[in-house]
C-alpha cells in the first residue's frame, strides 16, 4: 500500500487548487496527514472522512450563503488546527476513542453550522431559547441539529470499521456533545467577542476527545 502515502499530498493540492484551503494551511493539512498515517491508516482515514465531508458542507448552499455574507472562503491555518490539534494528541496517546470522538465533534458542529445556515426556520439562542440571527454564535435550529447527528453518525461508522461497536458508540455521543459544548461556548464567550471560533472549535473537540479517552481508561 506505498500508495497510500501519496494521499495527503495529492488531496491537499487539491484543496489548495480548489481554493478550500490557503497555501499554508494546505501545508499544514498535509503535514498532519502524514503524522496521522505514521500513527495509525484509520487515523488518516478519520481525517480525511472530516475533511471531505467538511469542504463538502461548506460547499452546499454557496449561492445562499453568500447572499447571507455567511461564505466561508478559504479556510487558513487557525481553521484547520483548532479541528484537528485534539484528535492528533490522542492519536499520540494511542486512543483511538479520543481521535474517533474529537473528529466527531468536528464533522457534526461543521454539518450543524454550515447546512443549518439554509434552514427556512431562524435559529435560537442554545442558551436562552430566543430567536437570533442566522450565522449568529449559539444559534441552533432542528435542521442543523439533524445533521450534527449524521456528521457524528458518519464518523462513528468509520471508527467501527477500524476500531470496533465500542469506539463507534463512544464517538457517536461524544460527537454529539462536543457540538452541542460548541454551540453553548459560541453562545456565551465567542458572541460576547470573548474569544474566536477557533478557541471554541479546539475546546468543544478537546473536551469530547477527553471524555471519550477517559473513559477508555477507566
Amino acid at each position: 500500500m506505498d500508495w497510500i502515502w501519496l494521499v495527503p499530498l495529492v488531496l491537499g493540492g487539491l484543496a489548495y487548487a480548489g481554493k478550500s484551503l490557503d497555501i499554508e494551511a494546505a501545508l499544514v493539512g498535509i503535514t498532519l496527514g502524514y503524522m496521522f498515517l505514521y500513527l495509525g491508516v484509520g487515523y488518516l482515514v478519520l481525517i480525511l472522512t472530516f475533511f471531505i465531508l467538511g469542504v463538502l458542507a461548506t460547499e452546499t448552499g454557496k449561492k445562499k450563503k453568500e447572499t447571507l455574507g455567511l461564505e466561508e472562503g478559504k479556510r487558513h491555518t487557525g481553521n484547520v488546527l483548532s479541528n484537528s490539534a485534539s484528535a492528533l494528541l490522542f492519536a499520540i496517546l494511542g486512543s483511538p476513542a479520543g481521535v474517533a470522538s474529537a473528529f466527531s465533534s468536528a464533522l457534526a458542529d461543521t454539518f450543524s453550522s454550515e447546512i443549518g445556515v439554509l434552514s427556512k426556520k431562524p435559529p435560537i439562542s442554545i442558551l436562552t431559547g430566543k430567536e437570533v440571527k442566522v450565522g449568529e454564535n449559539g444559534g441552533i435550529t432542528s435542521l442543523g441539529s439533524l445533521f450534527a447527528f449524521i456528521g457524528a453518525f458518519i464518523i462513528a461508522a468509520t471508527a467501527l470499521l477500524f476500531w470496533g461497536p465500542s469506539v463507534a458508540w463512544l464517538s457517536f455521543w461524544f460527537g454529539v456533545f462536543g457540538c452541542t459544548l460548541d454551540s453553548i461556548l459560541g453562545d456565551a464567550f465567542e458572541r460576547r467577542g470573548l474569544w474566536g471560533n477557533n478557541t471554541t472549535n479546539f475546546l468543544s473537540t478537546l473536551v469530547a476527545g477527553l471524555l471519550a479517552w477517559a473513559i477508555t481508561m477507566l
